[in-house]
């Protein structure tokens, strides 16, 4: 993950939101905690890391904010489906990352697009650059 730069409280910010959307389905999937587990890993924290954490810390940097939108968008189509409650989350978190609502809800189109694959680079791109100003 040495492509974005955050610092500690940025990281339990990103564990914390991920964990979020981990549980939002309420639903137990294996593939979905281990990329959890990697991310935690890659970021030097564990599971148990965010336990009291209450207040977020979002980066200034607009690139590190959009990187760690990619990894709760990532985790979202994990487990191949993508249900209201983690797209609820999706906008939720969007909206505290400073993106708008409507590319926050492209990005869900294009995840739902390819659940069962992966997203072309280009695809998202593509959403980022129709919301530039």
């Amino acid at each position: 993950m040495s492509h974005f730069d955050l610092n500690h409280k940025n990281k339990l910010t990103l564990v914390k939101m991920m964990h979020s959307i981990l549980v939002a389905d309420k639903k137990e999937d294996a593939k979905e905690w281990q990329y959890f587990d990697y991310v935690c890993k890659e970021l030097g924290l564990r599971r148990e890391d965010i336990i009291g954490v209450e207040k977020s810390e979002i980066p200034p940097m607009e690139k590190d904010r959009m990187a760690m939108f990619y990894y709760l968008l990532f985790l979202t189509k994990i487990d191949q489906q993508l249900d209201a409650e983690e797209e609820l989350r999706i906008h939720e978190f969007a909206l505290k990352l400073g993106f708008n609502e409507l590319m926050a809800q492209d990005f869900i189109e294009l995840m739902k697009a390819h659940l069962d694959g992966p997203v072309a680079i280009e695809d998202m791109i593509a959403v980022i650059k129709k919301y530039m100003n």
